[in-house]
């Protein structure tokens, strides 16, 4: 029987990398993954006050942003974003304006609404600061503020507004999180935007039924083709009036009005051409246009105004809808949706 001596060879990251990379065997994403801290702030505001946090709020919060400055010097590097997330939350209590005369009842998520709106000065200023003293050399995205009405029910008149049970529902905190540029191409590596009109959601006045829907579609400049090869959305779905010329442009041309859907596909090849132009925002342009001439008298010969509903699925699987209203005149661009890398919707500066 013979022995033999195992002996185990240690080796850091860098020099397992340089190994793979030689058999080309890295497939993994070697890219540090997001990096995130969170402010938490339960005592920001008084009750029902929502124009300028309590004193004992801004002083929390000063410190917090101090080191939300030193997280920022310390994880921000070349090619990442700075993005912003506020979140606010409020209790089922009957609320009131205590910022306006008389102090009204507000509706539910008044408050945090506003809050959301203050917080969000507050950080422009902040972040302005840090700009100017070179800390960031952009300034961050605001995406769209989250807003939470409490789970803890109350009943006027027989709950206690002042019962310790509602504190949990009452807050507002921030995330700051760091994307890097490896992230962003992976959410829009393969992004699918749909465009499309939903009869069964629609009200019985808004009902579609037309063959002026016809648009070219933008991601920041670049034409986007549909899935199908075709370069256009089309939203026509009158076939009892659609002559030889136009029935090429309903995608059901044996349906009667109704559904209609176009989808396109950001392939890597677009991706690259948007992402080098280093946008921190995509925009989702529509042109309206008449290619057979035949569009209806009543619009001019341009296009049916108010119609169309955009579903945008980043690279991830991550899922945002938004709605428009497309252009209306011949040859007329219209932005019809804006939206971060992820597809995920803001609130611009």
């Amino acid at each position: 029987m013979s022995y033999y001596n195992r002996r185990k060879l240690i080796i850091n990251e860098e020099e397992k990398v340089k190994i793979l990379s030689l058999y080309g065997l890295l497939t993994e994403d070697l890219e540090e993954p997001s990096k995130q801290m969170t402010i938490n702030g339960n005592s920001f505001f008084k009750n029902g006050m929502w124009k300028n946090m309590s004193q004992e709020g801004m002083s929390q919060l000063t410190k917090q942003l101090e080191k939300a400055t030193e997280f920022l010097k310390d994880n921000l590097k070349q090619g990442m974003v700075v993005s912003v997330k506020i979140n606010a939350g409020e209790s089922r209590v009957t609320n009131r304006d205590n910022d306006s005369p008389g102090s009204p009842e507000v509706a539910p998520l008044y408050l945090s609404e506003k809050r959301a709106e203050t917080m969000k000065k507050i950080l422009t200023d902040y972040f302005n600061s840090l700009f100017s003293k070179k800390i960031i050399s952009v300034n961050p995205i605001f995406e769209k503020p989250y807003l939470k009405l409490g789970d803890t029910s109350y009943t006027k008149k027989i709950d206690n507004p002042d019962d310790p049970k509602y504190k949990k529902d009452r807050f507002v905190n921030v995330e700051i999180k760091l994307v890097s540029e490896p992230e962003k191409k992976q959410c829009v590596n393969n992004m699918e935007i749909v465009i499309y009109y939903d009869d069964a959601k629609a009200a019985v006045d808004d009902k579609h039924i037309c063959n002026s829907s016809i648009y070219n579609i933008f991601l920041n400049d670049e034409q986007l083709i549909r899935k199908d090869g075709k370069t256009y959305a089309s939203l026509n779905n009158n076939r009892t009036k659609a002559n030889e010329k136009l029935k090429p442009y309903d995608n059901l041309p044996n349906k009667q009005g109704g559904s209609r859907s176009n989808t396109f596909i950001i392939t890597p090849e677009i991706a690259d051409k948007i992402l080098e132009k280093n946008d921190k925002v995509l925009t989702l342009n529509a042109q309206c246009i008449n290619p057979t001439g035949l569009n209806d008298k009543r619009w001019g010969d341009g296009c049916h105004t108010g119609v169309g509903n955009i579903r945008v699925t980043n690279g991830k699987g991550d899922i945002n809808s938004y709605q428009s209203s497309t252009p209306n005149g011949r040859d007329e661009v219209k932005t019809i949706a804006t939206f971060d890398s992820c597809g995920n919707p803001l609130v611009t500066q």
